[in-house]
């Protein structure tokens, strides 16, 4: 069996309710609605999509034509919408019976919109907890994504991130899929070909998936990106490569590498976020130190063992 390996995009959409309607409008025309521009030019990319309640509140009332040609994507497949929610709590932050709530409130919203009864869940800020698995999966939630940097804490490395995990509490089992920091890092900033030869590295003959949970407002509305995703295709060029090596390169929405491969193992992960929020979380002369010293290690990474392995394994806050 030949070489080949799944690319998993998941882009996080979100306006916090109340926002300014000029910040709707801005972030609705250089980021939600390119994207989808371009996506309805290539029908065979597939990506996974996830919009708070909120923003599909603004969305119904002011822009319910784009509601429209999300609900076309999802009825042909072509994307994953994921359930979270409803406000985009810290679901750590609030009690079990509104997490499930937010939760199911934004299912039905899904289902009454789009027809689709999601199975996967963004989790806000990828903050983890132990305990979120029981309520997640009793809201009928089976799966969702966060960063390898949670996994790294228990001692996985980068090439054990590609495909998911199943964790569980009490009995009740929920899969996770990290997210390489490595790919993170090249979307959308590197050259269209250095994330194919990433991909192709780590292409093999089980089928791995890399999966990227990100912000969808880094795709067009963070500062200089518009020019560079759409002005420039950066975004066109990443459709075009995977067309072009579509005989081992597969984009793939997270359900349907959830249900037609096997989990890589059982895990139990610490209270973590994303490693950015680890050093943010910090006091200001602590996360100043803690930032000293993650660039000392990184500048010796290249030739020093082990400071390449102390990196996986030191942390900072919390969230």
């Amino acid at each position: 069996m030949s070489k080949h390996i799944y690319l998993a995009l998941v882009l996080h959409n979100n306006q916090p309710l109340g926002n300014f309607s000029e910040v709707y409008e801005y972030n609705f025309s250089r980021a939600y609605e390119p994207l989808i521009s371009l996506l309805e030019r290539y029908p065979t990319i597939q990506l996974t999509l996830h919009y708070t309640g909120s923003l599909l509140d603004w969305l119904k009332e002011h822009q319910p034509d784009f509601i429209e040609r999300l609900k076309v994507l999802a009825q042909r497949k072509q994307i994953e919408l994921l359930s979270g929610g409803y406000y985009e709590p810290i679901l750590a932050s609030i009690p079990d019976e509104d997490k499930i709530g937010q939760i199911q409130k934004l299912n039905q919203t899904l289902k009454q919109l789009f027809g689709s009864n999601p199975q996967g869940i963004w989790l806000a800020e990828r903050v983890w907890e132990p305990g979120l698995a029981k309520p997640i999966a009793q809201a009928g939630i089976k799966y969702s994504v966060l960063d390898d940097t949670h996994f790294k804490m228990v001692g996985k490395i980068e090439a054990e991130t590609f495909g998911y995990y199943l964790t569980e509490e009490q009995g009740y089992k929920l899969a996770i899929f990290p997210g390489p920091q490595t790919l993170r890092y090249i979307i959308p900033w590197e050259k269209v070909e250095k994330t194919v030869e990433f991909l192709r590295e780590h292409a093999d003959e089980s089928g791995p998936v890399a999966t990227i949970g990100d912000d969808g407002e880094k795709f067009g509305s963070w500062p200089g990106t518009y020019k560079l995703i759409y002005e420039q295709k950066w975004l066109e060029n990443l459709f075009q490569a995977i067309q072009q090596n579509s005989e081992w390169l597969h984009t793939t929405r997270l359900g349907d590498y959830y249900q037609s491969h096997a989990p890589l193992g059982l895990i139990y992960l610490p209270t973590a976020s994303y490693s950015e929020m680890l050093e943010w979380a910090l006091p200001a002369k602590t996360g100043a130190d803690f930032a000293r010293l993650k660039k000392a290690l990184q500048a010796k990474a290249g030739q020093d063992e082990a400071a390449a392995l102390a990196l996986n394994f030191i942390r900072g806050g919390f969230w």
